[in-house]
C-alpha cells in the first residue's frame, strides 16, 4: 500500500511541474506580443487564462462539473482584468514601444 502511496504522491508532482513547465513557456512566447489597443490587451489576455485553466482543469479533474466552469469563467475573466491593467500602466509609463514589432 506505502509503494501506491508514494507512486501516486510522484505522479501528482511530476504532473505539477509539468504545468509549471508548460506555462513559463507559454508565458514566455506571448511576452513578445504587444498589443495594438485595449481590446487586444484584453482578448490576449482571456485566451491565456482560458488555455491555461483548460490545461488544469484536464489534468486535474476527471469530470467536468459546476466547479470547473466556474473556475474557468473566473480564470478568463481574471486574465483579461491582469493583462488589461499590466497593458495600461504600461502604456502609461511609455515601456511599450513606438510601433509593435511585426
Amino acid at each position: 500500500m506505502y509503494l501506491v502511496s508514494s507512486f501516486y504522491k510522484r505522479i501528482i508532482k511530476e504532473r505539477i511541474l509539468g504545468i509549471i513547465i508548460l506555462c513559463i513557456a507559454i508565458v514566455s512566447a506571448l511576452c513578445v506580443i504587444v498589443p495594438q489597443d485595449d481590446y487586444d490587451a484584453i482578448k490576449y489576455g482571456g485566451s491565456v487564462g482560458a488555455f491555461f485553466s483548460i490545461i488544469v482543469i484536464v489534468s486535474y479533474s476527471e469530470i467536468i462539473d459546476w466547479n470547473s466552469l466556474i473556475f474557468l469563467i473566473c480564470s478568463i475573466l481574471m486574465g483579461m482584468l491582469v493583462t488589461f491593467s499590466v497593458y495600461k500602466i504600461s502604456k502609461k509609463l511609455e515601456w511599450y514601444p513606438i510601433k509593435p514589432c511585426l
